[in-house]
């Protein structure tokens, strides 16, 4: 989301060796700016978005060739009605990209959208957050499971402290839990869920065990019962804030902390589905990176991820794998 000529962010492409290509730098007239969300491939062409920039300045919708071929396809922000400050990545259905914005539309709440390749929108969902009833503020991708589209909010909800929510691809949206309606319980979720043998998973970036508020890991079913599964609690090994979707590899969930845990630099950790977590790894010590921020990708049971700094002198972040 950073770096390029003009400091607003880069696609690039890396080998699993490490070797680094530049495919479009952000920040021309019109273009998008501050890309926060994961690529996603769909035809043979990539697609993501931009928080900032485009001919709004309120975000946009691209697509770039693995040539580095790019073109925005949609500037968000044209009416108050219309959403705002993407920051999740797209899911492609049935020949069209669904997606959140974090903001815009009713009260500055965010909505779902969807996206034809071509960059025709359609909003099909603006969050009402001050019913109490719906959340407001969705960071994260969407997920399909079973023929429904399922996300999360980072606020809003009867307790206004977020919600997961399911919706169908006509736009009927229903909340399927209110955090943090139990004591002790999660709140704030910035990732997405993830399923698991039919289960859903998920990270807070808040909330848990009284006194430390430092995240949870929790299940949901689909019909809205859920359980915590792990408290992050400092000092902890563990770190502390997850706000990245957690992977499932071989019967684990893998997921990542950006502060604290044995280097104050974040960890890497592996969580099974019934709560027993396990430090994989500890970021921090030069020239290792510092604070991941993206969600990691299972690449043949090899992990990938990034991490917002260290890396060496110049401190700007690093492209990494765990291999099993």
């Amino acid at each position: 989301m950073g770096g390029g000529y003009y400091s607003v962010g880069i696609v690039f492409s890396l080998t699993p060796s490490g070797s680094q290509t530049v495919l479009h730098t952000f920040g021309l007239p019109g273009d998008g700016a501050r890309p926060e969300a994961a690529l996603t491939v769909f035809d043979g062409v990539l697609y993501g978005t931009t928080y900032a920039g485009g001919a709004y300045g309120k975000g946009t919708v691209f697509s770039v060739t693995t040539h580095g071929d790019e073109r925005v396809l949609y500037s968000f922000g044209k009416t108050p009605k219309d959403g705002a400050q993407p920051v999740a990545g797209l899911t492609p259905l049935n020949g069209l990209l669904y997606g959140t914005t974090s903001a815009g539309a009713n009260y500055n709440a965010g909505t779902v959208f969807t996206m034809t390749p071509g960059g025709k929108e359609t909003i099909l969902h603006r969050f009402l957050p001050y019913s109490k009833k719906d959340g407001q503020n969705p960071f994260a991708k969407l997920i399909l499971f079973n023929g429904l589209l399922y996300g999360t909010t980072e606020g809003g909800g009867k307790c206004q402290e977020g919600t997961a929510f399911s919706i169908t691809t006509s736009g009927k949206e229903r909340t399927l839990y209110n955090f943090p309606c139990q004591r002790y319980d999660g709140e704030n979720p910035q990732a997405g869920v993830t399923v698991l043998d039919g289960i859903l998973y998920g990270t807070t970036t808040q909330g848990g065990k009284a006194f430390y508020n430092d995240g949870t890991v929790y299940s949901l079913t689909t019909s809205g019962k859920e359980r915590v599964l792990f408290d992050f609690y400092p000092p902890s090994e563990y770190g502390f804030g997850p706000n990245t979707s957690l992977v499932p590899l071989k019967g684990a969930l893998y997921g990542t902390t950006p502060d604290d845990a044995a280097n104050d630099a974040g960890a890497l950790y592996s969580i099974t589905p019934s709560g027993t977590a396990t430090v994989v790894h500890s970021f921090g010590v030069p020239p290792d990176g510092a604070s991941p921020l993206g969600g990691l990708t299972n690449v043949n049971g090899t992990l990938y991820g990034t991490t917002s700094s260290g890396g060496g002198v110049a401190d700007a972040g690093t492209v990494y794998k765990v291999s099993f």
